[in-house]
């Protein structure tokens, strides 16, 4: 029996293998750096095992809307998904966070205005420009790109995308 949550577990790897073949298709320089992956990972807003959700966390906050089959039939936690489709939004929503001008510590909170809005769950560092990138969750209502944050150590950043998309 293999669910859908079994193939993040794998997930980097099958993530670092598709971005190796596209950078050996094109020529270019292929870099083994876990920083690396870890940039391309929150690049792309890839929500990680542990990171950014656990068995405990709602599907939705992270962008797996799209994994439901909604006329499937029943399941475990039907109920709670269906009523955040009712309601049009989940909760929480993954941003990927950039402008970090310093490199925080993860699970550092998010702040807007001096209110707390979300978590800071994953980092990395360009390995190019060197400026730094993160994902976090944060609530529904501060997803917009451009929004400008506060992290709790004092360093500003901006919300520049997020990854529920209806």
């Amino acid at each position: 029996y293999h669910s859908a949550y079994d193939s993040f577990f794998v997930g980097d790897q099958i993530l670092k293998e598709k971005i190796e073949t596209c950078f050996i298709q094109k020529g270019g320089i292929l870099l083994q750096d876990d920083n690396f992956w870890e940039y391309q990972r929150i690049k792309i807003i890839l929500p990680k095992f542990q990171k950014e959700w656990d068995f405990d966390s709602m599907p939705l906050n992270v962008g797996f809307h799209t994994w439901i089959h909604r006329n499937k039939g029943c399941y475990p936690g039907q109920e709670v998904i269906e009523r955040t489709f009712n309601v049009g939004h989940p909760p929480l929503v993954l941003v990927q966070i950039t402008g970090i001008s310093d490199l925080p510590q993860e699970k550092t909170r998010i702040y807007n205005q001096n209110e707390e809005i979300g978590i800071l769950t994953s980092l990395a560092v360009d390995p190019f420009s060197k400026d730094c990138i993160g994902l976090g969750l944060v609530r529904w209502n501060y997803r917009f790109p451009q929004t400008k944050v506060t992290l709790e150590n004092g360093i500003e950043a901006m919300i520049s995308k997020y990854s529920y998309q209806n």
